[in-house]
């Protein structure tokens, strides 16, 4: 089994990682039934298996949790594959506040942007039914603004019982400034900026008022393209 595992492991392609569907879901299930295997072969194999660790931990957490957690807890402290830790809140669909934390203080440590990405994706997967994750969240907005990130908008847009409804008027000021840094004010932008509408219309306002001093401050040909206020709005304008 350890041979014919590593020869499809050996043709995967990052290129094409969604035609391993089936092969992810094996190897989850391989996790939960014969843990024991599953950790001989991540011991034996680790660096070829790095595409695949998220899928055999998510199966041994099923059935042997402990011996899960102390394999990520031991990679955390090493810095390794931070991105699937940080997601496999989601894929268990539990969440262990000590270990998200523990990923989330060394993904700032690295900063790691994907790795962040993902804990703020596990986040807002686990909220509203943990309300204490709010100030985690926060600090991960806060740290991938400071590094010029925002593609956790494309995590947060779409979430109908959406964390940014319990957000404080100063909260809300870390998602305006993370959103000033976007060249362009998208569909998914404005699904965040409705919300915020709903709250405080005049605030929403003075945040394209700093885009066009962003804007005006930006030397033609010479800097990035940077639209203060898009052509059009797709619902922003509505609100």
């Amino acid at each position: 089994w350890k041979k014919k595992i590593l020869a499809v492991v050996k043709n995967y392609s990052g290129s094409d990682p969604g035609s391993y569907g089936y092969f992810e879901t094996f190897l989850s299930r391989l996790g939960e039934k014969k843990p024991a295997l599953a950790i001989r072969l991540i011991e034996s194999s680790e660096k070829q298996l790095v595409p695949f660790l998220l899928s055999l931990l998510s199966g041994i957490w099923k059935s042997e949790k402990e011996k899960a957690q102390d394999l990520i807890t031991k990679w955390i402290a090493e810095g390794k594959y931070l991105h699937s830790w940080g997601f496999i809140f989601i894929t268990v669909d539990e969440l262990d506040s000590d270990l998200l934390k523990k990923v989330l203080k060394k993904a700032k440590t690295l900063k790691d942007a994907p790795a962040l990405n993902n804990v703020l994706r596990s986040v807002v997967h686990h909220y509203p039914k943990n309300k204490n994750l709010k100030s985690e969240f926060i600090e991960v907005i806060d740290i991938l603004s400071k590094l010029k990130n925002t593609w956790w908008v494309n995590n947060l847009w779409f979430k109908d019982d959406s964390i940014l409804d319990h957000l404080s008027d100063e909260e809300w000021e870390l998602i305006f400034k993370g959103l000033l840094i976007i060249p362009t004010v998208d569909y998914h932008t404005e699904e965040i900026l409705i919300r915020a509408t709903k709250k405080n219309p005049k605030r929403v306002i003075a945040f394209f008022h700093d885009r066009v001093e962003i804007k005006s401050k930006k030397r033609r040909g010479v800097d990035e393209r940077y639209d203060g206020v898009p052509f059009n709005f797709h619902r922003l304008g509505e609100e």
